[in-house]
């Protein structure tokens, strides 16, 4: 009857994808950015904190050998490079040199870029079976990852602004840099070359997923 067809309507619920959320979203990476040029602008204070995280991303490019200074061969262009400066949370100030990977040429500057990133799917399952089994879980992060990355091309660069000297010299990239376009993928294969090396297995269905086994111990290596 027509009572009870409405009846029945009264009680459809939607589904859950309808409903309203209410959506967080935390921005606690970066407070504020200057540039190189604006440092000399600002209060002496200042100038000393941009200057030290400055001296420490040079002091972790000397100990990672990321390039050796040399004369620009002829007939060579050199690519430039830009100082990204940030303050992040609890007032931290953070220096990165950064190539101008838009200026490289396919072909000769670099080649393959691609370098995969784990799939959520992939993470949700990990994290159940550490769970189902009740495993340990850790979080690590690689400080400056991507100036591990070996380099196959032939890079040279400007030297950093405020460290030139003017030598007029350049830097003959070694390893790569952030902003390179080949860095990522050149930070993920000595990533896996080492771990491989420690006797871990890569799964053939996910690349960023690394596992050991043994009677004693199950570990398992996620690449984020």
């Amino acid at each position: 009857s027509y009572e009870e067809n409405t009846r029945q309507r009264r009680n459809v619920k939607l589904p859950a994808k309808l409903n309203d959320y209410f959506v967080y979203e935390a921005n606690v990476t970066t407070l504020d950015s200057v540039s190189f040029e604006d440092i000399e602008t600002l209060p002496k204070e200042e100038q000393i904190l941009w200057r030290k995280a400055m001296n420490e991303e040079m002091e972790s490019l000397n100990k990672n050998e990321v390039w050796k200074l040399v004369e620009l061969p002829k007939d060579e262009k050199p690519m430039t490079c830009k100082w990204v400066l940030r303050i992040k949370r609890n007032n931290v100030y953070k220096a990165r040199l950064v190539a101008r990977g838009f200026e490289q040429k396919p072909d000769i500057d670099y080649c393959e870029t691609y370098a995969p990133v784990i799939s959520m799917s992939s993470l949700r399952l990990v994290l159940a079976i550490i769970i189902q089994k009740n495993l340990e879980i850790y979080a690590l992060d690689v400080k400056t990852a991507f100036l591990n990355g070996d380099l196959q091309e032939t890079i040279y660069m400007e030297q950093p602004m405020g460290y030139n000297h003017n030598s007029g010299r350049v830097c003959k990239l070694l390893k790569s840099l952030y902003g390179l376009k080949q860095a990522p993928r050149q930070w993920f294969k000595r990533f896996t070359d080492f771990i491989i090396h420690l006797n871990f297995q890569q799964l053939n269905c996910e690349a960023c997923i690394f596992v050991r086994r043994s009677k004693q111990s199950e570990i398992f290596i996620v690449l984020d």
